[in-house]
């Protein structure tokens, strides 16, 4: 049986993902990302979904921890040569790939990628990056955008 890593496990997505996964895989559930950095060993593990990230980017150093963290995780794949799945963001031109770089949890995101991308082609890693958009839940704030869609339908409201 696979051991899959979880970082963020008791995360929005977390959460459902490792309750998805334990039917099939033995889970190791990481937390949040103030965890990881005090973490000495992490349990041999063949697949490591990272999923845990300062969302709140208020300067260099919020962005310089996630880079970090997301390297301090691709050096235990290395250790136990295993996969990462590496959870971005959604923010890129439909046409050319290229990066909108609205917001600085964005970039931070984008600095991560380019790491994950470092690691991939100098030691080989297969690694593995989504860019979600928008992932939705019913128990969501008014900012995510699809339930500010649903919303606005339910009060016949229109907004551009």
């Amino acid at each position: 049986m696979k051991n899959i890593a979880v970082t963020g496990s008791s995360g929005f997505v977390g959460k459902y993902l490792c309750e998805s996964l334990s039917k099939k895989y033995t889970i190791i559930k990481i937390g949040n990302r103030k965890k990881i950095q005090y973490l000495k060993n992490i349990k041999k593990f063949n697949i490591l979904i990272h999923l845990a990230f300062k969302k709140k980017i208020n300067n260099k150093n919020d962005n310089l921890h996630n880079i970090l963290i997301t390297k301090k995780l691709l050096d235990y794949c290395i250790k136990y040569k295993s996969s990462m799945i590496f959870i971005s963001t959604f923010n890129t031109d439909p046409y050319t790939s290229n990066f909108f770089y609205n917001s600085k949890y964005i970039l931070s995101k984008k600095h991560c990628e380019d790491l994950c991308k470092l690691y991939a082609n100098k030691y080989g890693l297969n690694i593995i990056i989504l860019r979600t958009f928008n992932i939705y839940d019913n128990n969501l704030t008014q900012q995510n955008l699809f339930k500010k869609i649903i919303n606005n339908h339910k009060n016949k409201k229109i907004t551009y």
